[in-house]
């Protein structure tokens, strides 16, 4: 059983962090990662967007996925996307099961919209006996695809696929990485 992240061009060590974690660590690298926020008005809240059971932020979690990222790149394919490469960490999920991990649906049912808060009720507590990678791309994410392309507009990769919010920081230095285009 694995989760999935991309691995960031300017990793440093080989731990994974939080962003408001790896403002004590790393203060130029997450700068930098901030930025990411400011590419649409309703992103510039999200920072401070409340996680349902962990009593914490949104940038004190790190967003992993439950899909294998070739799904994602031959979806995009599928569509008349050339993806541009990118490697991500295959990381087993007993390299978390130690840290609290919750859940983020992401259900269209539940979602409200760009800076909206998590429902509580799009959420579950994660356990390894519970945790299962998704074999499949939420139709949903292919129709946000489609829409995106059709009006010319930038899209996120992760729309409608589940998040696996992970308080606390990642050990990666002994996980694969994986080419999405493999």
């Amino acid at each position: 059983m694995f989760m999935y992240h991309q691995v960031p061009d300017d990793l440093q060590g080989e731990y994974l962090y939080p962003l408001n974690e790896l403002a004590s660590v790393y203060p130029h690298i997450s700068e930098q990662k901030k930025k990411k926020y400011e590419d649409h008005p309703g992103r510039i809240s999200l920072p401070q967007r409340k996680v349902p059971y962990l009593n914490c932020l949104w940038n004190d979690v790190i967003h992993c996925s439950p899909l294998h990222p070739a799904y994602l790149y031959r979806a995009l394919s599928a569509l008349g996307v050339e993806p541009a490469s990118r490697l991500f960490f295959r990381i087993p999920y007993q390299q978390v099961a130690k840290l609290p991990v919750v859940c983020y649906h992401y259900s269209p049912t539940h979602w409200k919209g760009v800076g909206s808060e998590v429902s509580a009720e799009d959420c579950s507590i994660m356990t390894i006996e519970h945790y299962k990678e998704l074999t499949f791309l939420p139709e949903e994410t292919i129709k946000y695809f489609e829409q995106s392309l059709h009006l010319k507009r930038p899209f996120g990769l992760f729309h409608f696929i589940p998040h696996m919010l992970v308080k606390g920081k990642i050990f990666v230095g002994d996980c694969s990485r994986v080419d999405w285009s493999e």
